[in-house]
């Protein structure tokens, strides 16, 4: 599955994107902001 994460906290941010690539999802791309 192909993602792209938006959340404020950079630790939570970091997080999942390690998270979700460790269980072999690709993240596109990671923001601090969605707006």
């Amino acid at each position: 599955m192909r993602l792209m994460i938006a959340e404020d906290s950079t630790l939570l941010r970091e997080g999942l994107v390690r998270l979700l690539a460790e269980e072999g999802h690709e993240v596109l791309g990671a923001f601090g902001d969605a707006g």
